[in-house]
């Protein structure tokens, strides 16, 4: 049997290895019962588009962020960009339109950009200005990391982008 000094000696190390476990095991379980969140990806997203009626034709990824339309936007996104159809020299009537998919790396990032995006699609920020005109009525929807935009007047359109983000949200 162990002496009175040695077992006290020992408890201080077994207690540390069983709270050590405890805050493991807690850890893996979301803690205070918040679950941890994963940002989603452009797979993902490009799935949940294709799934809900989006036809995808090419997909431009790492454009960059900070030009044109988006250079005014809060936070920090990676910007692709999905043809429904091969590019053009010319738009035509009836062209299927394309969308801009912003992958922020967390859900309040984009929380905060699309905050800053006003409905007619411009986007309002401290110290920095930039003008769009769209071809078509500019939409917004945003699910977790993840804003979608589209300029578009048709409602299919409009509706499989809303279900993809709905998809992406769930």
């Amino acid at each position: 049997m162990p002496s009175r000094k040695a077992m006290e000696r020992g408890l201080p190390r077994a207690l540390m290895a069983t709270v050590a476990v405890a805050l493991t095991l807690l850890a893996g379980c979301g803690g205070s019962g918040t679950r941890s969140v994963t940002p989603l990806d452009l797979p993902a997203v490009t799935e949940s588009l294709r799934a809900s009626g989006i036809v995808i034709a090419d997909v431009a990824d790492n454009l960059p962020a900070r030009d044109g339309a988006w250079r005014c936007l809060p936070g920090s996104f990676k910007l692709a960009r999905i043809s429904q159809q091969a590019p053009a020299a010319v738009a035509r009537p009836g062209d299927r339109p394309s969308v801009d998919v912003l992958l922020f790396s967390s859900d309040a990032e984009r929380i905060a950009a699309q905050a800053a995006i006003t409905p007619d699609g411009q986007v309002q920020a401290a110290g920095c200005a930039a003008m769009v005109d769209w071809i078509a009525t500019p939409h917004v929807v945003g699910a977790k990391n993840v804003l979608l935009f589209v300029a578009t007047d048709d409602a299919p359109t409009l509706d499989a982008l809303r279900v993809a983000a709905a998809r992406l949200g769930a």
